[in-house]
């Protein structure tokens, strides 16, 4: 790329990793700590706006889920909204995580609900379709399920690799369209159900 003579190749190469927050004339040094700063800001927001989709997606499924439908949720954060909706035959949590999973089982079993909790990497469709078939095992067919697994990372544009771009496109991407096709025999069998993506 060419550039122009009253450029200086110091002040382009800078300005293509520089965070949009920190002026120009700052130290290397300076300018690490307020990326840093800026990232957990960053994090921040993104924390109020899942809290905010979970309120939304417990008043979306109140108006739109039919009582008794088992309810198949995906990524485990949306605990605490499942056991705040009636208790239904019962709801199941996958997750990768083991601790998100006994959260939400016990906010569901406290609320009064039925919750099973499995582990499994929704990017693998033999792990998912073997929740869903002990899910089918333990309640009987899925007829609403919650996408709600995603992976959420902040990276310079430039330190983004391959294994990241993949992982992110498999949990974010694949996963949702993996978990659907599982549980879409239930729904078309029932002649009903709810995906929430």
């Amino acid at each position: 790329i060419g550039r122009h003579p009253s450029m200086n190749t110091a002040a382009i190469h800078d300005s293509a990793n520089a965070d949009p927050a920190v002026p120009p004339d700052l130290s290397h040094r300076d300018a690490m700590r307020r990326f840093g700063q800026n990232h957990h800001a960053r994090l921040e927001r993104s924390r109020r706006r899942n809290a905010y989709f979970h309120r939304y997606l417990g008043k979306l499924i109140r108006h739109h889920v039919l009582p008794g439908s088992r309810i198949l949720d995906i990524g485990c954060s949306s605990g605490d909204m499942l056991a705040s909706l009636s208790p239904g035959p019962g709801s199941v949590g996958i997750d990768i995580n083991p601790v998100a999973i006994e959260k939400t089982v016990a906010a569901i079993k406290a609320a009064g609900g039925k919750a099973l909790g499995l582990q499994a990497d929704v990017s693998k469709r033999d792990q998912v379709n073997a929740a869903v078939a002990k899910l089918r095992q333990t309640f009987g067919p899925v007829t609403v399920l919650v996408n709600n697994a995603a992976i959420i990372e902040f990276f310079p544009f430039a330190d983004i690799t391959d294994e990241i771009w993949d992982r992110t496109m498999a949990i974010n991407t694949r996963g949702p369209i993996i978990c659907a096709q599982a549980v879409l025999p239930d729904m078309k069998a029932a002649k009903w159900g709810r995906i929430v993506n």
